[in-house]
């Protein structure tokens, strides 16, 4: 298994505690990016009642998630699916475990760290799989607002690594997820300048 995240391990209490308000039991949820499963792992041991399928584009992180669970050493619990691989951008997405429809999609930090086109897939795909609901977590950009340095300082070392990287303009997130027919329906302030965005079908 790659090595335990930092960042996930300090916002996973934060983020499990806006989810919990706003996830209704017995919800399949479905996780992009779910890398170390440290947020898999988390959630479903603190809400037994949903049905969670992990994914990422990477079958090296798929199959250490896969191994993870079959050795024992992580606390699993029965709502927890293995990881299977799933490319945002491959439509419509393939998840056997919810016949391919699913109440919700999850995603954390993966906007930044991937092309820009992978915004409009994530709002295609969940649209294509029936979900009602999408949440997102990360930094963004506000239009009018000044913006962290540490953001910036961010941004920058984000499109050093990567030219196709880079912390997105929530303007523009808005503007894929009503082309799906998505609207932000509720911002939240989140620790270390990131933010978590709730979409709802409308």
């Amino acid at each position: 298994m790659a090595a335990i995240s930092p960042p996930a391990e300090r916002n996973k209490q934060p983020i499990l505690e806006v989810l919990t308000t706003r996830l209704k039991p017995d919800q399949h949820v479905l996780e992009l990016a779910c890398g170390t499963l440290q947020h898999a792992l988390h959630f479903t041991a603190n809400l037994p009642n949903l049905r969670w399928q992990p994914t990422d584009l990477s079958i090296e992180t798929v199959e250490a998630g896969q191994n993870l669970l079959a050795s024992g050493t992580a606390k699993i619990s029965a709502n927890l699916r293995a990881p299977i691989p799933l490319d945002v951008l491959n439509f419509p997405w393939a998840v056997p475990a919810f016949d391919n429809v699913f109440d919700s999609v999850y995603a954390a930090n993966l906007l930044h760290i991937s092309p820009i086109e992978v915004v409009s897939g994530v709002f295609k795909g969940a649209s294509l799989g029936q979900a009602r609901s999408i949440f997102i977590y990360g930094p963004f950009f506000l239009q009018g607002q000044n913006t962290a340095q540490s953001n910036l300082d961010f941004d920058a070392s984000l499109r050093g690594r990567n030219p196709a990287w880079g912390i997105r303009q929530l303007k523009y997130v808005e503007q894929q997820a009503q082309a799906q027919g998505y609207t932000l329906t509720e911002t939240v302030p989140m620790p270390a300048n990131n933010l978590f965005l709730e979409f709802t079908l409308q």
